[in-house]
């Protein structure tokens, strides 16, 4: 058995490595708690230009800004949920649903695939997909969006595979790559 795989009655894989933190499984991904060892590879990814462009960090992220972020995750578990993204073991991304207001049963979901190596092959739609079925069937929300900068396709992609409608567009509402560009607005209802 590969350490990647879960043994549902036993604490470590047959061939003695530890079995892995799951939260929620998908088909080919786990969904687990992020981890104060997540923080140098975190760091390495938000600071990478391919990747801080999407995510709005125009400025160095520094290590202690990083430990700050992830103390504050215990600290707001009814307004988030923030997970790490595994793929045969290996972390490669980032998901979570923010904003969770328990009135109006909303939030705002975000996701980062980190490893540029595994980027575009669905992992993306299916962490998407996997946190979806958590928020709707377990946290009750009613409404998740969705925001993307008009310039990053893949995540608009990604959001209309995943049944996100297209709510609406602000107009040269984000300034990047030297110019503005339009924010894109997605909604789904639970029952879509």
């Amino acid at each position: 058995m590969n350490t990647h795989q879960v043994s549902e009655d036993k604490t470590q894989t047959e061939d003695g490595g530890v079995k892995p933190i799951v939260f929620l499984k998908g088909k080919h991904i786990i969904l687990r708690p992020m981890l104060k060892s997540d923080i140098p590879t975190l760091l390495r990814w938000i600071n990478d230009p391919h990747t801080r462009e999407f995510v709005r960090n125009q400025f160095p992220m520094m290590e202690s800004s990083e430990e700050q972020w992830f103390d504050s995750l215990g600290k707001n578990r009814e307004k988030q949920v923030v997970l790490a993204i595994e793929v045969g073991g290996k972390h490669v991304g980032t998901i979570g649903a923010h904003g969770i207001h328990p009135i109006d049963r909303t939030c705002s979901i975000g996701i980062m695939i980190g490893d540029t190596s595994h980027r575009e092959q669905g992992i993306g739609t299916e962490a998407t997909m996997t946190l979806l079925e958590y928020l709707f069937n377990t946290l009750n929300m009613r409404k998740i969006v969705w925001e993307a900068y008009g310039f990053n396709k893949r995540s608009c992609n990604c959001a209309m595979r995943c049944g996100f409608k297209l709510e609406g567009v602000r107009r040269k509402h984000i300034f990047a790559r030297g110019r503005f560009h339009d924010l894109i607005l997605h909604g789904m209802f639970k029952e879509e």
